[in-house]
């Protein structure tokens, strides 16, 4: 090495060719320590003298001759390289800087990807700009980003903790970046960046922005169907940017009317009039064509009033209209109407849904509300973004269509476990919304109930739902003749309230008991019990159910014990939290229910209290059936036989015997 640097005559790299690389030992691929300082290895300092050289070499055969990695052996031959650059710059020398980028992608961009690769990329992308920015995709291009790295599409983040964008997308943009400014575009270099940007879509992190840039990328290439594309499904999460729809806008080239509505909304959108100046122009240009001579020259007259120094545009257009039309003071009218059409266009795709207006709220000095459909769509929205919405009367209906942005998330399963779930929470994200005719409150879903307790102290309404929920709700005024044992019908949605689920009903209304009962529950008892005394009957549903009563004074009926009904019933909590069965109706049936009563066959057998059998009977078993002595007495049974007999269940897992087939 000492006798190549004082001999410039001597070939150094055709040397070590021959002394074959696979000599090298351990000890000469990796770094040494001397006294706790770092000593570079030896083929390090081999692979810097071969570069300094600056003779043509075989890099693959070098690379696979030296007993190391690949992308390690390549590192070792660009690491000189990139530092010689970074000298170039320090002293000033720019003409010489590019021209030895230039020759770093001769020497090395097809061998592949590389950190040192990577952090030559990274030096040019900071150095090639101002004047010199237009060398940055030529240099790129050349560079190849096949040759970007896992880590060149993750953010960086500095020793002060800022965060800066993957080196693959700063690169992309500033070559995005130099073509917008172009004028005329390169095509060969216009296609080269379209391929990118596929690549760009695929292994960036989500990015609305990059987004936008892929189909401004289809629009320098006319292929607008796929940019119109791009720009839908951009307005799924940004409705609210003006310069979506004025793009949006530029790619439609057979339709006047619709580029009219597409840049209306973007009016709408958008109230910073800095930024709409080429919108008035264009959409003033597009009236003219369609001989909407009055709204043209107000578009013309809102540019003027907001620009001071007019565009030759301006005056060209300004020319083509009979100022001696009066125009209106604004086009809001115009825009409303052609802003539909934009929307049914851009959302043609999204069903449209009812929602009712059940909140309003301020947070942080802005307005906010809420609107459900009362089964699965909910959302807040800020006033600003639907105007209409401000003085909006609670229980208003209006049509709109929602992106579903989904989000998997895990969740512990319980506080004892560590086991998680996957759930999808959904966001509901509204794009366009209108006012329905449908009446107030009648788009949420319609509920009955049954009112359990009227509290005109406290002035609440004690309701429990055809869903078994009770609701406490509050009122101003007296619900005129609406009284406990009423029904009524209310419309129902369910707000979050600390992390809860709470059902909230509006527009009660009284209603009669034939329109209410078919929407609870009913089902099959069986009377297990009569107390004639008490005035009532006791009713199971079978085992693993509560049962209840019911008191003469509710029914006409006057059941047997083990005779079937049917009831309609809804189930409230009493003070101590325990569920409570509120009885709505009673009726007779043919049914049957099986898990409350049954026939069954077997040996009874007589059970004595005293042991004694000389005496009557006290009780006795079928199996493990009990049998009252009441039943025994009835039936005159006095010794053990075989008997067919009916079963009743009697709760805790009992069945009892009520009737005996002789």
């Amino acid at each position: 090495m000492s006798f190549s640097k004082e001999h410039s005559d001597f070939s150094f790299y055709r040397f070590f060719m021959l002394w074959e690389p696979e000599n090298l030992r351990y000890e000469d691929l990796n770094k040494g320590y001397y006294n706790g300082s770092e000593i570079p290895s030896l083929i390090s300092r081999i692979c810097r003298q071969i570069v300094n050289s600056g003779e043509d070499i075989d890099v693959e055969m070098l690379c696979e001759k030296i007993n190391l990695p690949k992308t390690e052996t390549l590192d070792l031959l660009r690491e000189p390289q990139f530092w010689e650059i970074m000298n170039l710059h320090k002293e000033g020398k720019m003409r010489e800087m590019f021209e030895a980028f230039t020759v770093y992608n001769k020497r090395n961009a097809v061998y592949g990807a590389s950190h040192w690769h990577s952090e030559v990329l990274k030096i040019a992308e900071r150095h090639m700009n101002g004047q010199e920015t237009w060398r940055f995709i030529y240099f790129f291009r050349d560079w190849r980003y096949e040759n970007l790295m896992d880590a060149d599409w993750k953010e960086e983040t500095d020793n002060n903790g800022n965060t800066y964008k993957p080196l693959a997308v700063k690169a992309a943009k500033k070559c995005y970046e130099y073509l917008k400014e172009s004028h005329p575009r390169d095509a060969e270099l216009v296609s080269w960046l379209d391929s990118l940007y596929n690549v760009l879509i695929e292994r960036a992190k989500k990015d609305e922005w990059i987004l936008r840039q892929r189909a401004i990328i289809y629009t320098w290439q006319q292929q607008y169907d796929l940019a119109i594309n791009v720009y839908k499904s951009l307005l799924l999460e940004m409705s609210e940017k003006y310069y979506v729809w004025s793009e949006l806008a530029d790619c439609i080239q057979d339709s006047n009317e619709l580029k009219i509505a597409l840049l209306s909304k973007a009016l709408l959108v958008e109230r910073n009039e800095d930024f709409l100046g080429s919108i008035h122009l264009t959409l003033a240009d597009l009236l003219i064509k369609e001989e909407l001579t009055s709204e043209a020259l107000c578009e013309l007259n809102i540019y003027k009033k907001f620009h001071e120094n007019t565009s030759r545009k301006y005056q060209e257009y300004i020319e083509r209209v009979d100022i001696s039309v009066i125009p209106p003071n604004n086009n809001k009218l115009l825009y409303n109407r052609y802003a539909t059409i934009a929307e049914e266009y851009a959302f043609s795709e999204i069903e449209a849904k009812e929602v009712t207006l059940v909140d309003r709220w301020e947070k942080d000095g802005k307005t906010y509300c809420t609107l459900t459909n009362g089964v699965d769509v909910i959302f807040q929205v800020n006033v600003k973004r639907f105007p209409f919405l401000t003085n909006a009367i609670f229980g208003s209906v209006f049509r709109v269509k929602c992106h579903v942005d989904k989000e998997e998330k895990q969740i512990q399963t319980s506080c004892f476990s560590w086991n998680k779930t996957k759930v999808t929470e959904a966001k509901y994200i509204p794009l366009c919304m209108h006012k329905s005719e449908t009446r107030l409150w009648m788009g949420l879903p319609q509920k009955f109930g049954y009112v359990e307790y009227l509290n005109e102290e406290k002035k609440i309404l004690h309701i429990v739902t055809q869903d078994s929920q009770q609701i406490f709700q509050a009122f101003k005024e007296k619900w005129g003749t609406i009284s406990k044992g009423d029904f009524v019908s209310f419309r129902e949605y369910t707000i979050i309230k600390k992390n809860e689920n709470k059902v909230v009903i509006a527009n009660v209304e009284k209603v009669n008991k034939e329109t209410a009962l078919p929407n609870f529950n009913s089902g099959i008892v069986v009377v297990d019990d009569i107390n004639i005394q008490k005035k009532l009957f006791h009713y199971t549903f079978g085992q693993g159910k509560i049962g209840g009563i019911v008191f003469f004074n509710d029914t006409d009926l006057r059941p047997e014990v083990g005779q079937c009904l049917k009831i309609f019933y809804c189930v409230t909590k009493d003070r101590k939290g325990e569920k409570r069965p509120i009885v709505l109706n009673v009726e007779e049936t043919a049914e049957i229910n099986t898990s409350a009563i049954k026939t069954i066959q077997g040996h009874l057998e007589l059970k004595y209290k005293n042991g004694s059998w000389d005496d009557s009977p006290d009780f006795a078993f079928i199996g493990d059936y009990y049998v009252h002595h009441s039943v025994l007495c009835e039936y005159n049974i006095t010794k053990d036989c075989y008997v067919t007999a009916d079963v009743i269940y009697a709760g805790q897992g009992k069945w009892k015997v009520i009737k005996i087939h002789q």
